[in-house]
């Protein structure tokens, strides 16, 4: 077996893999926005594994722009782990990813790699690749049974997003380390993604911006049920403005037809809005989410500290 970069035209043993791997396919236009038009670096980090002509196995990273302290660093997003079927068991996966860590550090000054592994990658990370535990991401739900405590508001929703968006999210930050959101970032995230529909919904009398982004989707509960993700934040720690965010989502989903069964986020227990939610009847449940990082130089020792971070859904790859 032969270890090698990804070259233009790759792709299409690529999403041949991605189908023998996970039974599901991956679009082209999926590959092409995540790879090739990451906004932090056109250029797609991927190391592949063949035997001859025969593609085995695949890792990919994502750039990702870290706000750290006063600082903006490059690094990037742990992201598609794929082998063959038929070549399991083989270290493949260990080989792609250290060739792939030294490579990125050393040719494209990425810092670190981060994300939210699996259980299926979770202690391989941690016991062959040096990763490091940041923490488990509970999730916070509000459950269909109190939605009728919220009365129906007025609304706007948005189709890109502005420097104020982008404005509105870093006054909110309040830890040291955070994604770098600029509109170019958030209209790639959300407004490009090719697969997923996501909606901006704002607060139509406020006397300040005030907004979230969401997507519908179906529950991992209850089958048939569909739920709704919050994946930005971009409103203040107000009792008030919160209760209104909350019941725009609500009034947004009503005049859609759209009945479901939890409005699902995540948002850091040390962020004044946690507690805020949970007063709106917000629980801790799961899904559990693991969170780890591997630095590539002192400068991003500091992942390690979750108290530090201001982390959304959006962030993850998943949602």
């Amino acid at each position: 077996m032969e270890l090698k970069k990804y070259k233009p035209s790759d792709e299409l043993e690529i999403l041949e893999l991605f189908s023998l791997a996970f039974g599901k396919s991956m679009t082209k236009e999926f590959w092409e926005w995540r790879y090739l038009n990451n906004p932090a670096l056109k250029e797609p980090l991927i190391n592949l594994m063949w035997d001859k002509d025969k593609l085995v196995g695949h890792y990919a990273v994502s750039p990702v722009i870290l706000n750290i302290k006063d600082e903006k660093l490059l690094t990037s997003l742990s992201m598609t782990t794929m082998t063959h079927p038929e070549y399991g068991g083989k270290g493949i996966f260990t080989d792609l990813a250290e060739n792939l860590y030294q490579d990125i550090y050393k040719n494209n000054d990425i810092q670190a790699v981060w994300g939210f592994p699996n259980l299926n990658s979770h202690y391989g990370l941690i016991k062959r690749l040096k990763w490091n535990d940041v923490s488990l991401v509970h999730s916070l739900r509000l459950f269909s049974e109190v939605f009728n405590k919220y009365d129906k508001v007025n609304y706007r929703t948005a189709y890109d997003f502005s420097a104020q968006h982008a404005a509105k999210i870093k006054e909110n930050n309040k830890g040291e380390i955070s994604v770098h959101k600029d509109a170019n970032y958030l209209n790639w995230r959300y407004r490009d993604h090719p697969d997923n529909e996501y909606n901006i919904i704002e607060l139509a009398d406020a006397d300040h911006l005030e907004f979230v982004v969401i997507k519908i989707i179906d529950s991992f509960d209850s089958a048939g049920a569909k739920e709704v993700d919050i994946l930005e934040h971009g409103y203040d720690a107000n009792p008030e403005v919160i209760n209104e965010v909350i019941s725009a989502v609500l009034s947004f989903l009503s005049d859609k037809g759209e009945t479901v069964i939890s409005i699902n986020t995540w948002m850091p227990i040390f962020d004044p809005r946690h507690k805020l939610l949970e007063r709106n009847k917000f629980k801790p449940e799961k899904p559990l989410t693991f969170m780890g990082y591997r630095a590539f130089s002192e400068k991003c020792e500091v992942l390690k500290y979750f108290n530090s971070w201001d982390l959304t859904m959006g962030d993850s790859d998943v949602f």
